[in-house]
């Protein structure tokens, strides 16, 4: 099933942990799942973090009438979850630093070849 036909998380919805999580195809737990299964593989990629058996808890999927489809993370090896460890870690005190720097009320962001 090609889950790229719905639509990505916001960046609120990926970085604000307040806003609740919708399922991509609310109707079908497997596609739902699937869906976010790629997003989080993807997102991993991006680290060069592979998680070979990353996917859907099948019968998480599909035995019950009230869907709770949970992803397999699956076993991985000592060098991928260092690697991991870190792009966490990382990440966590990149958050905390933006959270202790004052807020200046300009974008901090540069227009590269941009005159104003």
């Amino acid at each position: 099933m090609n889950s790229s036909n719905h639509p990505s998380p916001t960046r609120t919805e990926r970085t604000n942990p307040t806003v609740p999580f919708a399922y991509p195809f609310p109707d079908n737990p497997l596609a739902s799942a699937l869906a976010v299964s790629d997003e989080l593989s993807a997102a991993l990629a991006l680290h060069g973090i592979i998680l070979p058996s990353l996917g859907p808890e099948l019968a998480s999927c599909t035995t019950s009438t009230v869907h709770r489809p949970l992803l397999e993370l699956g076993r991985v090896n000592l060098s991928t979850a260092h690697r991991l460890t870190t792009v966490l870690t990382d990440a966590a005190d990149a958050r905390k630093a933006a959270a202790a720097r004052p807020y200046t009320g300009e974008d901090n962001r540069t227009d590269s070849g941009t005159n104003r």
